[in-house]
C-alpha cells in the first residue's frame, strides 16, 4: 500500500518510512540499471553533487566510518578500487568486473572532485 510509505531525501539515496506492518518478500529482485556510459556519468555527477551536500551538512562525528573516510577526498576512490576489485571479488568476473569496478572508483573521484570544489569555493570567500 503505497499511500503508507513515504521517501526521503538522504544524499544520493533515497530511504523509505513505512507507516504499518513490514514483511519479507519470498523472491529476489533482480536490479538491471544497464544505461549508456554517458547517461550514468551524468546520473553520477548529480549523486555527488547531493552527497557533497551531505557529507559536509553533519559534523564529522556524527557520520559513518565509510562516510568519515569519503570525505578525506583521497582514501575514498583507493579504498573502492580494491575493495570493489579483492574484497567484492569482481576481478574474477573479468572485463565486466574491471568496468564495475571503474564506474565505482570514477564515482567516488568525482564526489571527491565535488567535495574539493566546495573546499576551495569556501577558501576563495574567505
Amino acid at each position: 500500500r503505497r499511500q503508507l510509505a513515504r521517501y526521503e531525501q538522504d544524499g544520493h539515496c533515497h530511504h523509505v518510512r513505512i507507516d504499518g506492518r513490514v514483511g519479507r518478500l519470498q523472491s529476489v529482485i533482480l536490479h538491471d540499471d544497464r544505461k549508456p556510459l554517458s547517461r550514468w556519468l551524468a546520473a553520477q555527477d548529480k549523486y555527488a553533487k547531493l552527497e557533497a551536500e551531505k557529507l559536509l551538512s553533519l559534523p564529522a562525528e556524527g557520520l559513518h566510518f565509510k562516510d568519515r573516510v569519503r570525505r578525506t577526498m583521497i582514501l575514498g576512490p583507493v579504498l573502492v578500487f580494491f575493495y570493489t576489485l579483492l574484497f567484492r571479488g569482481v576481478i574474477l568476473d573479468g572485463w565486466h568486473g574491471w568496468f564495475y569496478t571503474f564506474q565505482r572508483t570514477l564515482a567516488e573521484i568525482m564526489l571527491s572532485l565535488r567535495l574539493l570544489e566546495r573546499r576551495l569555493m569556501s577558501a576563495d570567500d574567505s
